[in-house]
């Protein structure tokens, strides 16, 4: 079933629904809009950027716990930039995973869908270090905010700091039970 909201994103091979705990979760990560490598393989974090999170994951014992997908389920060949307007029509579609999956703490992957989920204009670095409150549809969500995989294998010197954001996670995830 081909999605036809935006028209912007018609070059895109495949839509991206995401990866992990299928039923009710207890991390959400949300990432990037897809990149091209993420389109053809048809998963988010291929290659080193997924050997990497499963790596940190399994360190921080959230390997069973999570659930990623992405802000947008498509990648635009045409656009390097992502609109406003491509996030909103695709948002119905998150919102809807987020409330079935019922996960305990959403994770932003990277500065937009940070900016975009906290209605801010802040610079990542000020979105870090913090728990979040988010509204989805009604809902009120923590969120975290830690760099995305292929940032951190362009910026290795990150990783100590995004690895102690998951061992929080894990902290975070255990009180709510």
């Amino acid at each position: 079933n081909l999605c036809r909201k935006c028209p912007k994103r018609s070059s895109r091979l495949q839509p991206l629904a995401g990866q992990g705990k299928h039923h009710k979760t207890d991390v959400f990560f949300i990432s990037e809009p897809p990149t091209a490598e993420e389109d053809r393989c048809g998963y988010y974090l291929p290659e080193q950027s997924g050997i990497l999170m499963s790596a940190m994951l399994k360190s921080a014992d959230l390997s069973d716990h999570y659930y990623l997908t992405g802000l947008l389920k498509c990648h635009s060949m045409e656009l390097f930039l992502t609109g406003e307007d491509e996030i909103q029509q695709c948002f119905a579609f998150l919102a809807s995973q987020i409330k079935l999956l019922k996960p305990k703490l959403l994770v932003s992957l990277g500065r937009i869908p940070a900016q975009f989920l906290l209605h801010s204009k802040q610079s990542f670095n000020e979105l870090t270090n913090q728990l979040h409150q988010v509204d989805i549809e009604g809902e009120n969500y923590p969120l975290i905010v830690t760099c995305h995989p292929g940032f951190l294998l362009r910026n290795p010197q990150y990783k100590k700091q995004s690895l102690n954001d998951l061992i929080k996670i894990k902290q975070l995830i255990s009180r709510r039970l």
